[in-house]
């Protein structure tokens, strides 16, 4: 068979290859597997009966979403979410980072890790990341990552070689947002999860500082 031009066009040229389809079914049914909401922590544990479609969305949690390698493919490509923000139950905290840096020198300076209340319309579309990252890095959990985090932090802060960040603390801020026709507090409470003491010579070495 020939086009046109007088080309010879090979039967299935233009076939997608099987583990491309393979893998686009295996993304559609990781993606799904994923983002069907969990039912009420009483449903999946038991305490409670399921129903009907709830049957279905109980089995996903306990078989599906605790697949090892949809797990693996989720969280190492980025592809997962979660229903934080929406009903039945939204997050009802408003929390953010921050750090304290110590100087060589005594001297501490407030670190302000980006927060999307402070930041313009158009920058927070830019710096959401560091938002979900926080989300989670903060948790004990997510602990080993801590000293990656604040060592970042140190690097940033690194501008004077006679002056160089000695510690850095992190810490975690947050208000508990009130419910319909509740008081709303008003002060965020504090609490400093990690302290980070600086590698100071590895760093100045890693900055070219000599």
């Amino acid at each position: 068979m020939a086009d046109q031009n007088g080309s010879e066009i090979r039967p299935g040229a233009d076939r997608v290859p099987w583990w491309t389809k393979v893998f686009v079914l295996f993304h559609i049914v990781a993606i799904t597997v994923w983002a069907l909401p969990n039912q009420p922590e009483a449903a999946i544990q038991g305490k409670a009966p399921a129903y009907g479609t709830d049957k279905f969305l109980v089995w996903n949690a306990h078989t599906l979403k605790r697949n090892i390698p949809i797990q693996q493919y989720l969280f190492s490509s980025g592809f997962w979410q979660y229903w934080d923000m929406f009903s039945p139950n939204p997050a009802s905290q408003d929390m953010y980072g921050s750090a304290m840096v110590t100087f060589k020198n005594g001297e501490t300076r407030p670190y302000q890790y980006p927060r999307m209340y402070t930041l313009p319309i158009g920058e927070r579309y830019l710096k959401e990341r560091y938002r979900k990252f926080f989300e989670r890095a903060h948790m004990e959990k997510y602990a080993y990552v801590w000293r990656v985090f604040a060592r970042r932090i140190a690097l940033e802060n690194f501008k004077d070689p006679n002056n160089p960040p000695v510690t850095v603390v992190l810490s975690r801020n947050w208000l508990q947002v009130a419910g319909p026709g509740q008081p709303q507090a008003k002060e965020y409470s504090h609490y400093a999860y990690y302290t980070y003491a600086v590698e100071v010579e590895t760093l100045r070495k890693e900055l070219g500082y000599r």
